[in-house]
């Protein structure tokens, strides 16, 4: 026999991946032949490890099921069908207890739904009592009226909202049946302080500011598990949210690159421990040079497919627009050269911020 198991492995699972079940298995009998030909005896073994491999790929599948599923892509909110597919997959087939599940910023509960329906049908969890444990103020933005104001003209909500207000209502109905499994913490996360216990699955869409951001990391980050925790950053792809990339970039001997979830904006790291000093971490803006800053954007970009780079190049250029520098932010800007990019994304949406802020500078 010429391969080793590993590469036989690898080689089966890559073509399952391209071309699906049927050229699997044309594949696994192919490469398990010469095997059962050389050595008879290991076809009970070799049988085992087929069945195994079997509930592997259906855990796989799953989560490519899930995308179509119609309750999670009538949920509302702002996230895609393929984060809510992840984030029930995660709960139901991949988490194991060893620490909480904890969701900071839910907006109106269409990743929490997911997270509680993937808690319930976890079959391996032995302490029924688990719980999501949920973080948000439920205060409406400018931005997230302008949400709720559509939901409302679209008649998929019946409370138009304003800035200031709370829409916990929209939350709680729709959360309404799973609100058993829901811990519920009604506060601003830029002064919340965390002390339930181990975290083993941190969702976070709630780095929406800097002092925010800090607090999340001193408050949460100390909670992770070395080796286990999974982190899931909701606004990694997103233009606002560029301290996410400084602060990722800063910690990235902390925390090992997991997996980009498609046809979304989220990307996963797990924590593998070290950095005492996360406690009491802080970034700052403005501590972060140009070579630094095209490090950690370079980086973000490492971790994702190219047809995601505008949108984190946007982040780019926003960063030297929060830290006041419109100079470098325009220069950054044309360098890149917009139109050479086939999905632009953000890009443009960027460009036109950084023109209203250059004209409002020259007034």
């Amino acid at each position: 026999m010429n391969e080793t198991a590993p590469a036989i492995s690898a080689r089966i699972w890559s073509a399952y991946k391209r071309k699906g079940i049927f050229h699997l298995l044309k594949r696994i009998v192919g490469a398990l032949y010469p095997v059962i030909i050389e050595k008879p005896l290991l076809l009970p073994l070799l049988l085992v490890l087929f069945w195994l491999s079997g509930k592997k790929i259906g855990r796989y599948t799953l989560h490519k099921r899930l995308t179509s599923d119609g309750y999670l892509a009538g949920l509302l909110g702002m996230t895609t069908v393929s984060e809510r597919a992840f984030l029930q997959w995660y709960c139901q087939e991949l988490y194991r207890g060893k620490g909480l599940i904890v969701e900071l910023g839910p907006f109106l509960g269409a990743t929490t739904c997911p997270l509680c329906r993937g808690l319930a049908k976890n079959n391996a969890i032995q302490d029924k009592n688990r719980k999501i444990w949920v973080y948000d103020k439920f205060q409406c933005d400018e931005f997230m009226a302008n949400v709720l104001g559509s939901l409302y003209q679209q008649g998929k909500i019946k409370n138009q909202y304003h800035p200031g207000d709370s829409f916990k209502p929209e939350f709680d109905r729709q959360t309404e049946s799973y609100s058993s499994l829901i811990v519920l913490t009604d506060g601003d996360l830029s002064t919340v302080k965390y002390s339930e216990g181990p975290i083993e699955l941190l969702f976070v869409d709630a780095m929406k500011d800097l002092p925010t951001a800090n607090r999340i990391v001193n408050q949460f980050y100390p909670s992770l598990i070395p080796g286990v925790s999974l982190v899931i950053h909701q606004d990694f792809i997103h233009y606002w949210t560029s301290w996410i990339h400084l602060i990722q970039y800063d910690l990235r001997d902390v925390f090992e690159f997991v997996y980009f979830i498609p046809r979304s904006t989220s990307v996963i790291f797990r924590y593998i421990g070290g950095q005492d000093g996360i406690k009491n971490y802080q970034v700052d803006l403005d501590s972060f040079d140009d070579q630094k800053i095209e490090a950690a954007f370079a980086y973000s970009c490492s971790l994702v497919p190219p047809m995601e780079h505008p949108n984190i190049l946007a982040s780019k250029i926003m960063l030297y627009i929060q830290k006041g520098d419109l100079r470098s932010a325009r220069l950054q800007y044309d360098r890149l050269g917009v139109d050479r990019f086939e999905f632009p994304g953000e890009l443009k949406v960027v460009g036109d911020m950084l023109l209203e802020r250059e004209r409002q500078q020259r007034t």
